[in-house]
């Protein structure tokens, strides 16, 4: 019989070792039969997941830009954009991809939104042709009916605060904010929105 070379017997006997090591959990008071279920529950899509599933689909849409530059009261800069949203992984989140333009220049992001079962928390994670960084946030539902999720960034300029907010006004419309309440040593009081894209089932 041909044995293995030092080198790789050196291998087989650590790693024989390690599993031998490795504390094994006690059968009797790990297994929680209610508790795996419930895990198992939770992990599949529930109603959130299905009223974001019922936006899949095409959308055209209006976008509002505010500078914190811009006199008070001042019009917004409007934008057209077009937009697809699809459920992914199952229907545990849905994926959207817009474009449009920016100043100019071509513009295109791509959101993810979800619902956290466990957490009870609507969250959103983003990236876009503005950067090389993402963006996310968590949270619920107000009384208005607006999911209001909550992020923050570390940038170099400074700490950014700031909250996404998503309104499903009708299986045909919703619209999607950006309200900032810190950028780096600014503080805004009320806070103030950046952007609003009103998008239409096309």
């Amino acid at each position: 019989m041909r044995l293995p070379r030092p080198s790789t017997l050196l291998l087989l006997i650590a790693a024989a070792l390690l599993v031998s090591l490795t504390p094994r959990p006690a059968q009797d008071a790990a297994f929680d039969p209610a508790a795996m279920a419930e895990m198992l529950t939770l992990a599949q899509p529930g109603p959130e997941h299905a009223q974001l599933a019922r936006y899949v689909g095409a959308w055209k849409g209006e976008v509002s830009l505010w500078s914190p530059f811009m006199p008070a009261g001042s019009d917004p800069l409007k934008q057209e954009a077009s937009a697809t949203c699809r459920t992914i992984l199952g229907g545990r989140f849905l994926e959207m991809t817009a474009h449009g333009d920016f100043m100019g220049q071509p513009f295109e992001s791509v959101s993810m939104m979800g619902f956290d079962r466990r957490n009870k928390e609507w969250t959103t994670v983003g990236f876009d042709t503005l950067g090389t960084y993402w963006v996310s946030g968590a949270g619920t539902r107000d009384d208005d009916g607006i999911i209001r999720m909550q992020g923050r960034d570390d940038s170099p300029q400074g700490q950014q605060l700031y909250v996404f907010e998503l309104e499903f006004v009708s299986d045909d419309e919703f619209v999607s904010s950006v309200v900032f309440v810190k950028q780096g040593p600014k503080v805004y009081d009320p806070p103030f929105k950046m952007v609003e894209a009103r998008y239409t089932r096309k």
